[in-house]
C-alpha cells in the first residue's frame, strides 16, 4: 500500500473538518452583528438621537412657526428656498438626524459630516440656528455642491 494514500483522511474527517471550519466562521459572523448592534445601540445613547420634529418653537411667540419661516427668519430671507429643499432631502426637515457613514457621521438638519467639516460642532450642527447660518454661509461661498441633495434642489 502507498503511504501517502494510507494517509489521506477519510471522507468522513474531512467533511468533519469542514463542518468545524464553518461553524467557527458562523459564530465570527454572528459575533460581528451582536458588536455592531451594541454599537448602534451605544451610538444612540451617546447622541439621544431623537424623533422627527416637524415644526419647532419660537419661543418669542409660543406658537409653532413653520420651519421654512424659521430659516427666512435666521437667513434674512436668503436661500431660504435652497435651505428648505437642502434640508428636507438631507434630513427630512430633522433636526436631530444622524447618518453614519464607515469612519464619520452627518449632523443634523443638513446632515454635516463629521470629518470633512470638524470645524463644526455637534452642538452647531444639531441646532437650527447655528447649522442654518453655516450652511448659509458655505452656500454663499459656492459649496452647495458639497451636499448629496444639491442635485436635486
Amino acid at each position: 500500500m502507498n503511504k501517502t494514500y494510507a494517509k489521506m483522511p477519510t471522507r468522513k474527517r474531512r467533511v468533519a473538518k469542514a463542518n468545524k471550519q464553518i461553524v467557527i466562521i458562523a459564530v465570527l459572523v454572528a459575533l460581528i452583528a451582536v458588536c455592531n448592534i451594541i454599537g448602534a445601540i451605544n451610538y444612540v445613547k451617546l447622541y439621544r438621537v431623537k424623533a422627527v420634529v416637524p415644526t419647532f418653537v419660537d419661543y418669542q411667540k409660543d406658537e409653532p412657526v413653520s420651519i421654512w419661516q424659521q430659516i427666512s427668519d435666521i437667513t434674512g430671507g436668503e436661500n431660504v428656498n435652497v435651505l428648505y429643499n437642502l434640508a428636507k432631502c438631507e434630513s427630512g426637515l430633522n433636526v436631530y438626524a444622524v447618518g453614519m457613514n464607515a469612519t464619520n457621521y452627518d449632523r443634523g438638519f443638513y446632515q454635516i459630516n463629521s470629518y470633512y467639516h470638524a470645524e463644526v460642532s455637534d452642538n452647531c450642527a444639531f441646532d437650527l440656528v447655528c447649522s442654518t447660518k453655516w450652511t448659509n454661509n458655505m452656500i454663499n461661498a459656492g459649496q452647495l455642491h458639497q451636499w448629496t441633495c444639491s442635485d436635486h434642489i
